[in-house]
């Protein structure tokens, strides 16, 4: 079972995109609970947030974090920011690499962009490939990452954690406005 943690930046809509990309793997058992970390309590979180049966954790990112993964119901953990959205059909990529890499399930989703056209598609590429030769995968890319093998925070703006040592880029992407 995997245990979903999204940061939320305190807007709605964002955080609202993500949970809902999230509905499938939930219907198939694939994600069992899911955590909102938020610096401080905002209304339209709150009810997005109660909505979707998560639990929200309020405090400093290292505080919420801690407390969401303590929390945690699932042996592995997809961290994700708001407003980053995995493709369509990402959990059944996640489940198979998940049974086949059991001890070593450290991963990110493709890079993907909600940008359109060829120059966008062409950027795509050129970010993606370059943050696979960096071994930097952007934020909106997502970790999927064993419970107990969660990198500490550098500071209280990287959100996820960047994964330690090897990672599996994953062929689902997460897709996100180009802005992110």
């Amino acid at each position: 079972m995997l245990s979903v943690i999204i940061l939320s930046q305190g807007e709605a809509a964002p955080l609202a995109r993500t949970i809902s990309a999230l509905v499938p793997a939930i219907a198939e058992g694939l994600v069992g609970d899911g955590h909102v970390l938020a610096d401080k309590a905002m209304p339209p979180v709150e009810a997005v947030v109660d909505a979707a049966g998560c639990e929200l954790h309020v405090g400093s990112l290292r505080a919420s974090l801690a407390s969401a993964l303590a929390k945690a119901r699932g042996n592995v953990v997809l961290l994700l920011p708001a407003g980053a959205v995995p493709e369509s059909g990402w959990w059944l990529e996640v489940s198979d690499h998940l049974r086949r890499h059991a001890t070593e399930s450290q991963a990110v989703f493709a890079y993907g962009s909600t940008a359109s056209g060829p120059f966008a598609r062409f950027g795509e590429r050129l970010a993606a490939a370059f943050r696979q030769m960096a071994g930097r995968p952007s934020p909106r890319q997502g970790l999927i990452i064993r419970r107990e093998m969660v990198p500490p925070l550098r500071n209280d703006t990287q959100f996820p954690p960047r994964p330690v040592g090897r990672f599996t880029v994953l062929r689902s992407a997460s897709m996100g406005s180009s802005g992110q």
